[in-house]
């Protein structure tokens, strides 16, 4: 992603994949979607960055060799550059909307559906199955949901959520948010029996976490207040129901019982 703005307005330029990109002149964005040279720029390699769609290149050419129509590695190759194809979104709209729009779209063009296919007999019915009742807020990102350390956790799956947006990027999106998980995980074959916070990465509890952080003894400087940083909330825990408020920036990694 890249972007530009004034003071009310933002120009926001999303990638597939990664690219060089720069603002060069006030108002300008320029992306690097493919670099590709005839001649040898005297970086060291000894050869051009000619990229092609055979394949071929101008590898163990003689010096002043490269670049020539011929084979590969014989001074040339002669062929059609490497296309490159991709897709860029453009936003453009106030900073705050386009934040709040953003953090969505690259959600969709990082993380796109992934299709599946397999052979049915002839004129099997299309089935359609969803795990979840509901819907996660729209700040929310269902980061892991895994079996892999079932065996070492006590038949517990690791699940972990986190907040899409940055403290103060959106007037509408960075804010605390209160996730039901059992509202969600509430269909049949897929219900939450127990649910335990974990360190991020889920190798203490954190009451561990807790009781082995660090006081540090500090002395603020003059006329600025010593105020704590405001620790995590709980898991709540209600009529055999779970939910957490999760902060902008936040992660939250948990062990989860299904039944």
């Amino acid at each position: 992603m890249i972007a530009v703005q004034d003071q009310k307005n933002e120009f926001v330029v999303l990638t597939e994949v990664a690219q060089g990109g720069a603002s060069l002149m006030n108002g300008s964005v320029e992306l690097m979607v493919h670099r590709r040279i005839q001649d040898d720029d005297a970086r060291g390699v000894q050869e051009p960055l000619n990229e092609t769609m055979c394949g071929c290149n101008d590898i163990n050419a003689a010096p002043g060799n490269m670049g020539e129509f011929g084979h590969e590695a014989d001074g040339g190759c002669h062929c059609e550059g490497l296309t490159v194809r991709g897709i860029h979104r453009l936003i453009f709209d106030t900073i705050d909307e386009a934040n709040s729009e953003r953090r969505q779209q690259m959600e969709e063009v990082s993380f796109p559906a992934v299709l599946a296919f397999s052979k049915t007999a002839t004129g099997a019915a299309v089935k359609s199955r969803s795990f979840l009742k509901a819907a996660f807020p729209p700040e929310i990102k269902l980061m892991t949901l895994t079996n892999n350390y079932v065996d070492i956790n006590d038949q517990q799956l690791l699940f972990r959520v986190a907040h899409l947006y940055s403290a103060n990027e959106s007037s509408a999106h960075s804010v605390p948010v209160t996730v039901n998980f059992s509202e969600i995980f509430a269909m049949e074959g897929l219900t939450i029996a127990s649910m335990q916070e974990m360190s991020l990465t889920a190798t203490m509890t954190v009451e561990e976490l807790d009781a082995r952080t660090f006081n540090w003894s500090t002395t603020p400087p003059p006329q600025v207040e010593n105020v704590a940083a405001p620790r995590r909330s709980p898991l709540q825990v209600n009529a055999g129901m779970f939910s957490a408020v999760v902060k902008p920036m936040e992660v939250r990694t948990f062990l989860v019982q299904f039944s």
